[in-house]
Formats: structure tokens, C-alpha cells, sequence
């Protein structure tokens, strides 16, 4: 078994603590109208990574543990992070020169502060439409049949 960089640990025990479980790569949360799933991508390119997220709407289908690339809203959280120093870009790329605290400590205040209150909003479907979580629809992506539910 290889040793989790800082990044994935990062990532991994903010999911955990916000109460996500994880399967086949990604985690997940389940409330009574939708499914929130995350992940990390690693880039082919180098040694840094992407945060994407998944939105599956319980009311269009029901599932237990959606594929991310099948959920009715998908997008990437980094879009989300409003801190620039470091940006997020630089936090989630390990060949940039930070130290492990620094990455550690940027990438969990942006999960918390940027990241997790969109997350909890979007457990309903008002959210996303009308709430809090609409920036998650708005610069994401929504698949038929979601997509007539968010349409202006």
C-alpha cells in the first residue's frame, strides 16, 4: 500500500469528518432528495489534482452510489474556493513548493469555508434551484432530465 500524499489525506478526512462514505473512489452523502458525491482527479500531466463534484437528484431516479460521470449535475469544486494565497490551483498541485502544513491547512480551510456550505445547501432541491447551491448548477453541468428542472 502506498502512502497518501497530503493532498488525497486532506481531502479524504474532510469528506470523512462531513460525514460522506466512501466508495470506489468517491464519497458520498445521501439526504432525502439528493445524493452529493466527491472526488479527487489526479492529472495525467504532473502531480497535481482536480476536485470534482456530483449531484443526483433522488427525484428523477433513485440510486445508492451513483458513477460521478452518470449524476444529473457535475462540475469541479475548485471553481468554488475563493481564497488566492495560495490559490487552489497551487494548494491541489504538489509540485509547487509548500510546505505539507501550509497545503494542509489552505486546503481544509477551503473545503470548510468555501466548499462545505454549498455542499449542505445542496441537499435539497430548492437549494439548487433557488438557494444557496444554485452556483453549483449554474457553472456545472446538468444532464437531461435535470437540466429541464434548472432551466430560467
Amino acid at each position: 500500500m502506498t502512502e497518501e500524499n497530503v493532498v488525497v489525506a486532506t481531502f479524504d478526512g474532510f469528506c470523512r469528518s462531513a460525514g460522506y462514505v466512501k466508495r470506489s473512489g468517491s464519497w458520498y452523502s445521501r439526504s432525502d432528495e439528493t445524493i452529493c458525491l466527491l472526488n479527487l482527479q489526479k492529472s495525467r500531466y504532473g502531480p497535481s489534482y482536480y476536485m470534482n463534484y456530483g449531484i443526483w437528484i433522488l427525484e428523477l431516479a433513485d440510486a445508492t452510489f451513483p458513477k460521478p460521470n452518470t449524476s444529473h449535475i457535475i462540475g469541479r469544486l475548485d471553481d468554488f474556493v475563493t481564497d488566492e494565497d495560495p490559490d487552489i490551483a497551487a494548494i491541489l498541485d504538489l509540485s509547487v513548493d509548500l510546505s505539507d502544513e501550509h497545503r494542509q491547512s489552505a486546503l481544509l480551510k477551503a473545503l470548510v469555508v468555501d466548499v462545505l456550505p454549498l455542499l449542505n445547501a445542496a441537499a435539497t432541491l430548492q437549494g439548487l434551484q433557488t438557494g444557496f447551491a444554485r452556483p453549483l448548477v449554474d457553472r456545472g453541468w446538468a444532464y437531461e432530465p435535470a437540466d429541464e428542472l434548472f432551466a430560467d
